[in-house]
């Protein structure tokens, strides 16, 4: 009879710190996953909101086409958004304006032709920093275009977040399965 190479304990200590390692690496899956879905729905949200903030205000007091500006600039200089958040609002005339701080829109390939839709759209955008989530809005007055609402954000605090639990629940993950097969 042939001798077998390792001792019965030591397979099994194996095939335990396998399946305890295969279990952490689910965990770990999934635990990003649904912290991307997360941060992904709260972005959206936040961009949503400041979408609805400018229909809610400004929007329902302009009259005319010619009255966005004015609407628009009062609303953007009133309003604080987050430092990775910016909002443009092109009018029918092509004036852009944009709020205080945040992102470029020159600085974002592809930014500039949100600008241009003719109805609400979802992009997702490569700046030379980091992902950004953008809603693009057409505003319509009396089946008339008055110009269009572009709310971004960047994903670099996203990315950040990410990485930073990755990071945790690795750390968190090796030394679990360091003593549960020590």
């Amino acid at each position: 009879m042939r001798g077998r190479g390792l001792p019965l304990t030591a397979r099994l200590a194996i095939t335990y710190a396998l399946l305890v390692g295969a279990t952490l690496l689910v965990v770990i899956a999934l635990t990003l996953q649904l912290t991307r879905a997360h941060l992904a729905t709260s972005l959206d949200r936040r961009l949503a909101a400041a979408v609805d903030s400018f229909k809610s205000g400004p929007a329902r007091r302009v009259e005319r086409p010619e009255d966005l500006e004015a609407q628009a600039r009062r609303w953007l200089q009133a309003s604080a958004f987050p430092g990775d958040q910016t909002v443009w609002v092109r009018t029918s005339d092509g004036t852009t304006l944009a709020s205080a701080a945040g992102l470029e829109l020159s600085e974002i390939p592809g930014a500039g032709a949100l600008l241009d839709a003719t109805e609400p759209s979802w992009k997702d955008l490569e700046s030379p920093d980091a992902p950004v989530r953008a809603l693009a809005v057409p505003l319509v007055l009396d089946r008339t275009r008055a110009g269009t609402l572009v709310v971004a954000s960047s994903r670099a605090s996203d990315r950040a977040t990410l990485g930073a639990l990755l990071s945790g629940v690795a750390v968190a993950g090796a030394l679990g399965l360091a003593f549960a097969t020590a």
